[in-house]
């Protein structure tokens, strides 16, 4: 599980990054940058690392067009239903894209439903889920409006992508960071033309803030992607979307170094059963193809 531990702790950074890079630049130009910048570093690596399965892969390109477009669409819909929501409501709302990936995943990947029907992972799912809305929603209850709609719409979009992904990685048999350079470089070029207006912005920002914000892109985009495509083949899509409501509880830690936000004591109380529900769904469901049984 060191594998899952490390994209908790990398996914757990991204809110408190972009929150930082905003005062610079735009959602949908940090978008670009960041997944561009992913992309480079991934096509030298595998470059060099596999250069007969870049090859291989150039050829079925085609494969990737649907997925990276699913990515782009899920990225800028999020973005847009942050903008006209309430914090509050925004980080509520993006919990429900696990329930949406259990349904999918039910329905597209037969080999996942003894680990969705397993009473320790239904029981840790609820615990976990309870856990992570307490934590999001202790500064207040959500609204709905517009912003509400684009969220839950990108949730899904999350969902499909990720089943489709891992349908993919078993169909094409290449590595996870091969497909990410691959999924990067396409979600790129649809990224680009809603962040045009403002790439000039990179000119005249300092250059630490740049740096931050390519470094992020390789690291939050690049690596912990490919490590997502990993643990979808490793632990399967549902272990591996309900462990990162984890990510809820390690943001609130860092928020609170790096930011200087408060903690209040729901979101304490939060943590208590966010972090045993991860636990049931880690240790105690089936687990497909890793050994651990209910």
């Amino acid at each position: 599980m060191g594998m899952l531990f490390i994209l908790l702790l990398t996914w757990s950074f991204p809110s408190v990054v972009i929150k930082y890079l905003s005062y610079f630049f735009s959602p949908l130009t940090q978008n670009f940058y960041r997944y561009l910048a992913a992309s480079v570093f991934l096509v030298i690596f595998n470059y060099f690392s596999s250069p007969q399965q870049l090859k291989l892969c150039i050829r079925k390109i085609r494969y990737f067009i649907i997925p990276a477009f699913l990515l782009f669409l899920y990225q800028t819909l999020f973005v847009y239903g942050i903008g006209f929501s309430q914090a509050n409501t925004a980080g509520f709302l993006s919990k429900l894209a696990v329930i949406f990936v259990i349904l999918v995943a039910w329905i597209e990947l037969p080999d996942e439903r003894s680990t969705i029907r397993n009473k320790s992972f239904i029981t840790g799912f609820f615990l976990a889920f309870t856990g992570a809305v307490m934590i999001t929603l202790s500064k207040g209850t959500p609204s709905f409006s517009l912003g509400s709609s684009l969220i839950i719409l990108s949730n899904l979009l999350w969902a499909i992508y990720t089943i489709h992904m891992k349908k993919l990685l078993r169909e094409l048999r290449i590595s996870p960071v091969m497909a990410m350079s691959f999924i990067t470089i396409i979600a790129s070029i649809f990224m680009f033309f809603p962040a045009i207006n403002k790439l000039s912005r990179l000119c005249i920002t300092p250059v630490s803030v740049n740096f931050l914000l390519f470094i992020s892109g390789f690291f939050l985009v690049g690596a912990a992607g490919s490590l997502y495509y990993f643990l979808l083949n490793k632990i399967g899509a549902t272990i591996t979307n309900n462990a990162l409501l984890l990510t809820s509880f390690i943001t609130l830690g860092l928020s609170f170094i790096f930011l200087k936000e408060s903690i209040s004591i729901w979101q304490v109380l939060g943590g208590i059963l966010l972090i045993p529900g991860c636990y049931f769904i880690l240790r105690k469901a089936q687990i497909p193809g890793s050994g651990i049984q209910a």
